[in-house]
């Protein structure tokens, strides 16, 4: 059979998700999703349980697993991580091992990994995305979840339901979908890119042993995704990864993916979970924090602290919404020392992050960080190599294969130089040319 005719056998799959017909497309504009009203359901008898464990759902005998973090409590509410496992793998998917060590643990979020006993993503691929959504509002019914603390990722066959998942749900943040980060990790995900899709960065990884399996392949599908998300996301904060490995997940993939998320998740995602600040003095603070009007809010909490004869429960409530911003700004800080030299993401958060702290005390000092780290590298070079390889990133790999034309390796030779293996940018060029 020819690669052709495999490629359109592939693409005709991706349509038999049951996500792409004409009637579902129009039903997942923007304008319809918020028509959509989206209701959590009941606590189940699951609620507030602690370790890990296995829930039904409503389709067929597909279940999840639920893994929650130490850190949990009804005072640390949580984010979500959800996985979706490759062909065979998908059956039992109850190893939460590289998630717990890498994003549930250090970033207090709640695994869910699904599990369809047919072991096949790509048999009733629409009842397994349903599965997947209604797990997802599950664990939000059953668990303080702040929306928008999220990741969805998936290996191998399991890119049949994330993508049609991303299709069907992706269309805002939200309930059905509060991942601020994607991670494809050898994964099938045939899925194009969607520009007007809900915000958030991608993790694209490959390994050169995997780069032929399936088709399209492996190498042909990561690559397409990278292309286009390189080309049109608004945020810069994606990688693309090629490791010298074989079809499996890495710790370095899940550790670089991990590192987006933090990065994201600071600039971008709430962190106060407002049901637990209803009174009329607090409300409204904790609505500034979500809108990461990080200064307003500290200054806010401090005057209301101030207040002579403050009910008890408003104060300790006071108390706990000050500590949270609080340690939410110093985070901010020792992630911008981290980022301060990497021209690429210090040009894309500095402004980010100075507008959380604009009024604070602590403005210039955030100022005077980036400044330092500008003198460290010829930022504009950097920049300018980047913009290149948004825009010529199509043209980097051989047909078929994880290694460089030879004006590429020039290229990227030159990226290395400039931008520092310590960089994304640096990081991602000294991949690929390592593989040569």
């Amino acid at each position: 059979m020819s690669r052709q005719i495999l490629v359109l056998l592939a693409m005709a799959a991706i349509a038999s998700l049951g996500v792409l017909s004409a009637a579902e497309k129009r039903s997942s504009s923007k304008k319809d999703k918020k028509e959509k009203k989206v209701e959590l359901p009941k606590p189940s008898a699951n609620a507030g349980r602690t370790g890990q464990y296995n829930a039904p759902t409503s389709v067929a005998d597909y279940s999840y697993h639920v893994y929650v973090p130490q850190s949990y409590s009804d005072d640390n509410p949580a984010g979500i991580h959800l996985h979706f496992s490759g062909q065979g793998g998908c059956a039992d998917n109850s190893h939460f091992g590289q998630w717990a060590k890498y994003f549930l643990e250090p970033f207090n979020l709640i695994g869910v990994n699904m599990k369809y006993p047919d072991g096949d993503n790509m048999k009733n691929t629409s009842g397994k995305i349903a599965a997947a959504i209604e797990a997802v509002l599950q664990v939000q019914a059953d668990y303080k979840i702040i929306i928008g603390r999220g990741a969805v990722s998936s290996f191998s066959g399991g890119g049949g339901p994330h993508g049609g998942y991303y299709v069907r749900e992706g269309v805002e943040m939200g309930l059905t979908w509060p991942f601020i980060l994607q991670a494809l990790y050898g994964s099938n995900y045939w899925v194009p890119y969607r520009p007007n899709a809900a915000f958030g960065g991608w993790f694209i990884g490959v390994g050169t042993d995997e780069w032929s399996m399936g088709m399209p392949t492996l190498g042909d599908s990561s690559v397409a995704r990278a292309r286009e998300v390189f080309a049109s996301s608004p945020c810069p904060d994606n990688y693309f990864h090629i490791g010298k490995h074989g079809h499996s997940i890495t710790d370095n993939e899940v550790e670089e993916a991990a590192r987006i998320f933090h990065r994201l998740d600071l600039a971008f995602a709430p962190f106060i979970y407002e049901k637990d600040f209803t009174e009329a003095d607090l409300k409204p603070i904790a609505k500034s924090a979500n809108s990461l009007d990080l200064a307003k809010a500290e200054a806010a909490v401090a005057k209301i602290l101030a207040k002579e004869g403050l009910a008890e429960q408003t104060k300790t409530k006071a108390e706990k919404l000050q500590a949270a911003i609080a340690k939410r700004i110093e985070a901010v800080f020792a992630l911008c020392q981290s980022i301060k030299d990497d021209a690429v993401l210090a040009d894309y958060y500095e402004p980010i992050f100075s507008k959380q702290l604009k009024g604070h005390s602590r403005e210039k000092e955030l100022k005077d960080l980036f400044a330092e780290g500008r003198k460290a590298k010829d930022t504009r070079k950097v920049l300018a190599l980047y913009k290149d390889f948004q825009k010529n990133f199509r043209l980097y790999f051989k047909a078929a294969s994880p290694r460089l034309e030879k004006d590429a390796v020039e290229f990227f030779e030159k990226v290395k130089a400039a931008a520092g293996e310590q960089s994304e940018f640096g990081r991602m060029a000294a991949e690929y040319l390592a593989v040569q």
